[in-house]
């Protein structure tokens, strides 16, 4: 469980490092829906993984 919580956190840190470089790209959305935006990638990621164990 640990070595897949690792993996888990470090995909994770990938993807919001990506929405940071990103958003200055997206500059025409408001932080609300960045933040909708990265949330719902979240629960997406946790739902792909789940169903691959």
């Amino acid at each position: 469980m640990s070595e897949y919580t690792e993996v888990w956190r470090q995909w994770l840190g990938k993807k919001i490092n990506q929405k940071k470089r990103s958003k200055e790209k997206r500059a025409k959305f408001t932080n609300g829906k960045i933040m909708e935006d990265e949330l719902s990638e979240i629960v997406i990621g946790l739902t792909i993984n789940l169903r691959k164990n």
